[in-house]
């Protein structure tokens, strides 16, 4: 290949040198698979992001409308932020994480917030899953270059890119073809890459 984007999430160190200043956080999701009667209900609701003041284990929280998973169930989903996480410190300690299950405590959390905001709630079951945010210090993910012309990088969501990642996606492509910033809007220095 002429060009690369890496776009790898948490797993961007592993195929770049020098690392960049990426901190991954442990994360656990909870997935409450809802019947027909209760998708039908929830159908309307829009994805939420809501900041917790008085929460003693999550500082923040998301949740997603029910969607159709590959498994052919429908889920609602909720995620948050824990309190003082502690970053993963290498990717042996992350892969026993993802083997982990997740966090038991982090999955009952995140069910009291989720029974708090929907105290109706019909679900037939409950599971939590592990999963990881990416962080970097100026809290923008990284999109950059790399090495001039050919290697550009799309990395550390912040924990709140999923919403914008068609966005973050257009700005790397436009980088990677143009060589250059494509974004009048948005200063390019915002989002360059720090390393270790």
């Amino acid at each position: 290949a002429h060009k690369v984007l890496i776009a790898a999430g948490a797993y961007t160190n592993m195929l770049v040198d020098p690392p960049l200043d990426l901190a991954l956080k442990p994360r656990t999701i909870l997935l409450a698979e809802l019947p027909p009667s209760e998708t039908a209900r929830l159908a309307p609701m829009l994805t939420l992001i809501y900041k917790l003041k008085d929460n003693s284990d999550l500082s923040s929280i998301y949740m997603l409308p029910p969607i159709e998973y590959p498994d052919k169930k429908t889920y609602l989903k909720i995620g948050g932020d824990l309190r003082d996480e502690p970053a993963a410190r290498s990717f042996d300690e992350l892969r026993a994480w993802f083997n982990s299950g997740g966090s038991r405590a982090e999955a009952e959390a995140l069910k009291t917030v989720l029974l708090d905001l929907i105290p109706d709630l019909t679900a037939t079951t409950f599971l939590h899953k592990p999963c990881v945010t990416t962080y970097t210090p100026h809290r923008h993910p990284f999109i950059d270059t790399l090495e001039t012309g050919r290697i550009f990088v799309a990395a550390g969501g912040c924990g709140s890119s999923a919403k914008s990642s068609n966005e973050i996606g257009r700005l790397a492509a436009v980088l990677l073809l143009q060589n250059s910033w494509g974004d009048e809007a948005l200063a390019a220095d915002d989002f360059k890459v720090k390393s270790f």
